[in-house]
């Protein structure tokens, strides 16, 4: 079926004990950030369906809600509503540059943060409902609490944030060792919040209250984020040190690295059966084990930058790289094709029934 003619779906995705309203309501699909989408990829991967053109390069990963509108951040300091035929149906704009990529609340809510420090709240009508100041620039993404209550951002201030989602108020910060640029992860019973910083830390916060439960420190910054196993048990996050990490999601031990051969700045996805993928700076995708050991890997021909990758539910992959392709590959790391030239640093995300939509310079496609 080409992507033009592929249907949305309206109803409630289950993800481990979480009901979302919508079929991709935040970066990395739901609250363990893994990336996995729980339907086949395209079938016809690369085919375009539409474009759509902001002012400025795109760095925000697409938000997708229950009604098929997508929302998206851009380099000209705003945050667009878009149709699912590609249509503007509104934008809003903020004081700096919106990279941070949009959380949709059961309500409709949109959540976003930008450089100018603050975290926006709208209705689903672009309307501002608050506005909080974190005192440094918000490139997080924002995460909802598991009862919906409450947002977790981080902030380049160097803190993690839990925001009141019906006033905009403070509940906590958690003081992290250097700014966050990552965004945060939810355990699977959403009692625990995982961030990880540029001070090459990952920390466990308690939700409740903001009470540091651990932290656990790498050999270099982390940009990217923490994502959380299917079973709980693991934070899996990877390190400037050029290494992927697995630690214990109880205490924060390291269950197990595997050493790549450049800075692991993306995001990792992981599989329905435990599957690890994740990027590296020297240019090559690779597909762990949930026990560290190499799947397979494949060398593309740019560095593996800022955006990570989403894995559908036979673990196919998607990933973007700097050699300006969008790759997918089979469970198997044969590639299955790639899209025409372009430069992707937003992360892959999908509608309700498998049409993709990813990030290139000024448009969404």
């Amino acid at each position: 079926m080409p992507l033009a003619a592929v249907p949305l779906v309206a109803h409630a995705f289950a993800h481990d004990g979480f009901t979302q309203q919508h079929p991709w309501p935040c970066r990395g699909h739901d609250a363990s950030r893994t990336g996995m989408a729980f339907r086949d990829g395209p079938a016809k991967f690369g085919k375009t369906a539409w474009r759509f053109k902001t002012g400025a390069r795109i760095q925000s990963s697409p938000a997708v809600a229950v009604d098929g509108t997508i929302y998206v951040g851009s380099g000209d300091f705003s945050l667009y509503a878009i149709s699912p035929d590609g249509g503007l149906r509104w934008r809003f704009e903020t004081g700096s540059f919106v990279d941070s990529s949009p959380a949709i609340a059961a309500d409709g809510t949109v959540v976003v943060g930008s450089f100018d420090g603050s975290v926006y709240a709208l209705s689903p009508g672009g309307k501002l409902r608050w506005r909080f100041e974190t005192g440094g620039p918000v490139d997080s993404s924002p995460l909802l609490s598991r009862d919906g209550a409450s947002v977790l951002v981080g902030s380049q201030s160097g803190q993690l944030f839990s925001l009141d989602l019906a006033e905009g108020t403070a509940r906590w910060a958690y003081a992290t060792g250097g700014p966050v640029v990552a965004s945060p992860g939810l355990s699977r019973d959403g009692k625990a919040a995982f961030i990880s910083s540029l001070g090459n830390c990952t920390y466990g916060v308690r939700v409740v209250d903001g009470h540091g439960l651990w932290s656990t420190c790498t050999g270099g910054p982390q940009v990217s984020s923490p994502v959380v196993s299917r079973d709980g048990a693991s934070v899996v996050v990877g390190s400037n040190d050029g290494r992927v990490y697995s630690l214990a999601a109880s205490d924060g031990h390291v269950r197990w690295t595997y050493a790549t051969g450049g800075a692991v700045e993306a995001t990792p996805a992981l599989g329905e059966q435990g599957l690890v993928v994740c990027g590296s700076r020297d240019g090559h995708v690779y597909a762990l084990e949930s026990d560290g050991e190499l799947r397979w890997r494949y060398q593309t021909g740019g560095p593996m930058a800022l955006a990570g990758a989403a894995v559908d539910r036979r673990d196919h992959v998607y990933v973007p790289s700097t050699d300006q392709l969008l790759y997918a590959f089979d469970e198997r790391g044969r590639v299955r094709g790639r899209t025409r030239p372009c430069d992707l640093r937003a992360r892959p995300a999908w509608r309700a029934c498998g049409a993709q939509l990813r990030g290139e310079r000024s448009s969404l496609w």
